[in-house]
């Protein structure tokens, strides 16, 4: 099931700083959890793929990003970050699990 969450805008860009926007995503794909909150799967688009350098991620949400279709390394950030390099992932993502704090 697809669901479009209006208050939750993640976009990714092929720059550091913010510059070259490849996507924004409104679109995802609800997944249940045990939590009780919602869990949201994006899978970057081709283009976008292995090319993303910052991104911006909405107040009261954080991301778990993938070097794999939502398999292998990860990490998870709770704010927008301008310049991944500095974390190692800098055209490293392939898909990103987005949900709520």
């Amino acid at each position: 099931m697809f669901a479009v969450i209006s208050s939750c805008k993640m976009m990714y860009f092929a720059e550091s700083n913010y510059l070259k926007e490849l996507g924004t995503c409104q679109r995802y794909q609800q997944l249940g959890n045990k939590s009780g909150k919602p869990e949201l799967s994006i899978f970057i688009g081709s283009g976008a793929e292995n090319n993303i350098s910052s991104i911006v991620i909405p107040q009261g949400f954080m991301i778990t990003v993938y070097d794999g279709n939502l398999t292998g390394k990860n990490r998870t950030f709770s704010s927008s970050v301008s310049n991944l390099s500095a974390y190692g992932w800098n055209d490293q993502i392939s898909s990103v699990y987005v949900f709520r704090q």
